[in-house]
């Protein structure tokens, strides 16, 4: 028992922290931690088709509320590395386009998000003109997740846009998932 003589020590052994699991503490703890926020979902269905294929989180003009990206999920289905370009607030006119609105987590509240992910698959370059702020590459087979934990802010008329590529320019096979709340 020599090897275990010094856990006795104050400095290495630490108090354990009790944790009462009252059903009514826990419900406190979460909403202090968590300010209640509801948290939305979407994502786009599997994409497989066009050189290239996007999904955006659009926060509407209209909307009068403003997005805080929680995270970001990109999955690879494709054999081959994808090339994931992001860009905040791309010269892009969403009109037109397919969309989804984000789903609630909340099981009590049957509430609608503002904000909408908009998505394409096609061979047109839509955004030639936009500079990416962020590139990625990821290999096959390969789910991506990035926490942003509310640091993208998007507000009203603005939008974050996720573009999958590949080095060959052969038709990707992904998806792409988006997390946020809004105030």
């Amino acid at each position: 028992m020599k090897y275990y003589s010094n856990l006795h020590n104050h400095k290495i052994i630490k108090q354990p922290k009790i944790v009462d699991l009252n059903i009514d503490e826990n419900e406190k703890y979460n909403s202090e931690k968590c300010n209640n926020k509801l948290i939305f979902s979407s994502g786009t269905p599997q994409l497989s088709s066009g050189k290239h294929q996007w999904g955006a989180l659009y926060n509407p003009k209209n909307s009068k509320s403003t997005i805080y990206v929680e995270s970001i999920s990109i999955v690879n289905f494709s054999s081959i590395p994808i090339i994931q370009s992001q860009y905040l607030n791309p010269k892009i006119n969403y009109e037109g386009f397919k969309y989804m609105y984000g789903n609630s987590n909340s099981l009590e509240y049957n509430t609608n998000s503002n904000g909408v992910v908009i998505f394409y698959q096609g061979n047109d370059n839509l955004l030639f003109l936009n500079e990416p702020n962020l590139l990625k590459i990821s290999q096959p087979f390969y789910t991506d997740n990035s926490q942003k934990y509310g640091n993208i802010i998007i507000p009203p008329g603005k939008s974050i846009l996720i573009l999958i590529n590949t080095m060959d320019l052969s038709n990707p096979s992904c998806a792409i998932s988006y997390t946020w709340w809004e105030e």
